[in-house]
């Protein structure tokens, strides 16, 4: 029989001084769903972005090119990808030289375990 996975969400701030950090943990055989980033203040340098991933690959769950820090809104990816081990899902912002700037990302994800 299979067992039915459960959603989990987490949720964290950033901001244009946030720089690399590590968002949470994933465990193993945990599924990504969705990768909302909402930005709520616009950062002030076009040249500044955001990416989510993980240490194999930096933007395997949000790209650069997937969202616009400039301008407020929601920006969504649906990568559904799923982690065979416990990993750390990490955010790098990238703010240019941007002094203001902030929002919120969210990833959703499945749970077998």
């Amino acid at each position: 029989a299979q067992v039915a996975a459960a959603e989990e969400i987490q949720t964290q701030e950033f901001t244009f001084t946030s720089g690399s950090f590590t968002m949470f943990n994933i465990p193993a055989n945990s599924k990504i769903v969705s990768v909302p980033i909402e930005v709520e203040t616009p950062f002030d340098d076009p040249a500044a972005t955001i990416i989510v991933g993980d240490a194999g690959t930096a933007d395997r769950l949000m790209s650069a090119a997937k969202n616009d820090l400039e301008e407020s809104g929601v920006y969504q990816t649906f990568p559904i990808y799923e982690y065979p081990t416990d990993t750390p899902i990490l955010v790098v912002v990238s703010p240019g030289s941007s002094t203001v700037g902030s929002g919120y990302i969210t990833i959703m994800h499945n749970s077998n375990n």
